[in-house]
């Protein structure tokens, strides 16, 4: 009688774990569908200067507004566009793309600011939120200013006054302790490489900026 019970027991227990293994496996297919799903419609990525993709399609800069339009219709207007891109793209197609999102009156956007070796970690904290769009003396907001130089090197400015890298995150967390306003204003040449505007990106994050404005630098020429 005893030996019955145990077996019964050890049956009931084997096809309980299989039911679970079988739930957790049809679960974890379907939450991979879902996240399939969600960077299909909302991740655009840049993999060389002017080469976009939205999820897995190849797209121009005039087939955004059609992905944005799907995207809001299924994932809502809250729903973040999450620029995808390699360390080495120039900023000028960066910001070409951001300011593409925003025409279709989009306007949270995510650019990445933390990567591994050339490649992004992905979505969460390694994204700031960024905008398009010019800064005025008036704004009276930190506004940062990057060019490169020679050799790799930058040349920054910090509300029009030189500032060597390492000083940049302790004056900008001064400056913005002292405004309820957290946007900072970023100003980079065309030609450098994205990877480089990240990282006063991430630093300004790090400081305490919670919004980014993205400046065009309008003296050099910019691919259409």
């Amino acid at each position: 009688m005893i030996l019955g019970r145990t077996k019964l027991y050890w049956f009931v227990a084997s096809f309980l774990a299989l039911t679970i293994i079988v739930s957790l496996y049809i679960l974890e297919g379907v939450n991979r569908e879902e996240k399939d799903r969600i960077r299909d419609l909302s991740y655009l990525s840049v993999l060389a200067d002017y080469e976009f993709y939205f999820g897995r399609d190849k797209i121009r800069l005039s087939d955004i507004s059609t992905k944005i339009e799907r995207l809001e219709k299924e994932l809502g207007t809250d729903s973040v566009v999450h620029i995808k891109t390699s360390k080495s793209v120039k900023f000028s197609t960066i910001i070409e793309l951001v300011k593409a999102v925003q025409e279709t009156g989009h306007t949270r956007i995510g650019l990445p600011t933390i990567f591994k070796s050339t490649q992004w970690l992905g979505a969460g904290e390694s994204e700031i939120q960024v905008f398009a769009q010019d800064c005025t003396a008036a704004d009276k907001k930190p506004e940062i200013k990057i060019e490169k130089i020679e050799n790799e090197n930058l040349y920054i400015e910090l509300n029009s006054q030189p500032i060597s890298f390492n000083r940049v995150s302790v004056e900008l967390s001064s400056t913005l302790n002292k405004t309820e306003d957290k946007t900072v204003c970023v100003q980079a040449s065309n030609e450098i490489a994205y990877g480089r505007v990240a990282e006063i990106l991430e630093i300004s994050r790090r400081a305490g900026a919670e919004n980014i404005r993205l400046m065009m630098d309008r003296r050099k020429p910019v691919k259409k």
